[in-house]
């Protein structure tokens, strides 16, 4: 009898330590990869029109539409907001990178010059492409520090070829160990101009994304607005009340507030099922005192 309330008690009260460092564990985690992207950014994606939720992207399940309006041209335009940084469009595409006898299946990155000004990544060896190679499709690549290994080991990958799809990729850049956000490893991929990938990999011109850094004095509504605005414009959307709008646009703050609400509701539910186990436990326990009394 000893023995059976010792353990409910033990079970008890562990599951509910349990459930409360997990709920914790995810939230800092989440938010330790969310603040690795910077506080003052804005991301912006596509949208399908008279979609129901705001962060609705191009590949909602079940639609069968991909929306192919985010061009480079929007990026541009919102470079030129008063208080902006920088910003930089991304495209992906999978492909095989290969090196003498050594090849890897790969995600590569398109994207701007800019992208180092923008995102926490930087270049460990080499230098990130320039805005003159990117503007004359220059063929030229850097690689994340795990694919640096992987295909060259020790030596030295700068000024070295890698083929792609056939055609040689001149390594200028290496970058620093990043490790993994969001279950993606950024070490094993690599970037090339956008409008490389743009002319000779995808044979598209339309962004997946694209990433705005701006000054923390700035407005941060107010900023969001105008990019609206520009965005509208260059997509002859007329409408203002969101409901035509092929973009979604959200700040670090929205995607923390997200992140926040789903985590309370998580942590909720857990603590719900640990009460009902506590509850449980405390039936069990007492049946075994009260057999102990009688």
């Amino acid at each position: 009898r000893t023995i059976l309330t010792t353990v409910g008690l033990i079970i008890g009260i562990a599951l509910v330590v349990l459930v409360i460092s997990a709920g914790n564990g995810a939230e800092s985690w989440i938010k330790d990869q969310l603040s690795s992207f910077g506080s003052n950014t804005i991301f912006t994606e596509p949208k399908i029109p008279s979609a129901r939720s705001d962060t609705e992207s191009q590949f909602t399940v079940g639609s069968g539409v991909t929306i192919t309006t985010l061009k480079p041209a929007d990026v541009a335009a919102v470079e030129r907001i008063p208080g902006v940084i920088a910003a930089y469009g991304a495209s992906f595409a999978q492909a095989k990178l290969s090196f003498l006898s050594k090849s890897k299946n790969v995600t590569l990155l398109g994207t701007n010059a800019s992208f180092l000004k923008v995102d926490s990544g930087q270049v460990a060896s080499g230098r990130f492409f320039s805005e003159e190679e990117e503007a004359s499709l220059s063929q030229v690549i850097v690689l994340g520090s795990g694919l640096k290994t992987t295909l060259f080991d020790n030596r030295d990958a700068l000024g070295e070829f890698v083929k792609i799809k056939g055609q040689n990729y001149r390594v200028i850049g290496v970058m620093k160990e990043q490790g993994a956000r969001f279950f993606l490893n950024f070490d094993d991929q690599a970037y090339i101009p956008l409008s490389t990938m743009h002319k000779k990999i995808l044979g598209t011109d339309y962004l997946v994304y694209f990433v705005t850094k701006f000054d923390e004095k700035t407005d941060v509504s107010f900023l969001v607005s105008q990019m609206e605005i520009i965005l509208r414009k260059n997509h002859d959307i007329k409408e203002s009340d969101g409901s035509k709008d092929d973009f979604s646009i959200n700040s670090s703050n929205d995607n923390a507030d997200l992140v926040d609400g789903v985590l309370g509701g998580l942590t909720l539910l857990l603590s719900v099922i640990a009460a009902i186990s506590l509850l449980v436990g405390g039936i069990g326990i007492m049946n075994v005192m009260f057999v102990t009394v009688t």
